[in-house]
């Protein structure tokens, strides 16, 4: 079995990344690679294909042009239109909790789908900032907000001065619920950031699907986790692409709240 490296683009709520992902291959023919997501917020939602190489060509993926994209959700359908190579955007729309949607894609006659339901949207009452007992300049991102009863998986992200601080998958943070199921959160920790006094920060606060959680998790640990020597053989991360592509289409909830960063805090 022969190991393909490619490039997967991840969709998180501040930006995309590329993670290099070593794949499983029982053969060297390209893979067509799906990525994309759609939000509760009102944005251009986006779908990325491309096509891996060959096993002996070390390039990045190929951009798929010309494919057919829509979005379906109950009797809304919503069309994608390429703006570059290979990335599809929708119009301005936004997605609703409790809605599932199904992406569909067609290229060269051949129909790939997946699926996914939205989460209820998080709710943070309120975030405070305390400085790192152990490094100094950091501060530990505080979380309060009251955890619902029924299964939850999060993320969470950071801005700086409008800026985005996590920029990549490996700077996010990741928990499910199982440990503060139903429970009032009064000050965990989510996160920590280098910040200066007077500085604006945000925390995003994401629900997302639990095969979405799984698969994320799994990219980590083959991308970032895995540089042991006596680490087992990395295992593809699993799609919920139908049809024979990779990757994944997901749809997640986020809210936000900003604060300034006090001495005192």
């Amino acid at each position: 079995m022969k190991k393909l490296v490619i490039h997967i683009f991840v969709f998180f709520i501040l930006s995309s990344c590329t993670e290099k992902i070593e794949f499983d291959l029982d053969n060297t023919s390209p893979e067509i690679i799906i990525e994309g997501s759609i939000s509760n917020y009102f944005d251009n939602h986006r779908v990325t294909i491309t096509k891996s190489q060959c096993y002996y060509n070390f390039n990045l993926p190929e951009a798929v042009e010309n494919a057919e994209v829509q979005i379906i959700c109950q009797q809304d359908t919503f069309y994608l239109f390429e703006v570059s190579e290979g990335v599809y955007l929708t119009g301005y729309i936004k997605g609703i909790p409790g809605n599932t949607y199904t992406l569909e894609v067609n290229t060269d006659d051949h129909i790939f789908t997946a699926e996914s339901t939205m989460p209820s949207e998080p709710v943070i009452d309120s975030i405070k900032f305390e400085s790192n007992a152990d490094e100094s300049g950091i501060f530990d991102v505080l979380l309060y907000t009251q955890e619902p009863p029924e299964d939850n998986y999060y993320y969470w992200g950071l801005m700086k001065d409008q800026n985005p601080v996590t920029t990549s998958l490996d700077k996010l943070r990741f928990a499910n619920d199982d440990l503060i199921n139903g429970n009032y959160l009064s000050g965990l920790k989510v996160h920590a950031i280098e910040a200066e006094p007077e500085s604006h920060v945000t925390l995003i606060m994401a629900s997302i699907p639990g095969d979405y959680f799984n698969y994320c998790l799994s990219i980590l640990k083959e991308t970032k986790y895995s540089d042991s020597p006596f680490e087992p053989a990395p295992a593809n991360p699993e799609t919920n692409i139908k049809g024979g592509a990779l990757g994944f289409f997901h749809a997640y909830s986020e809210t936000s709240m900003t604060r300034i960063v006090r001495s005192t805090n």
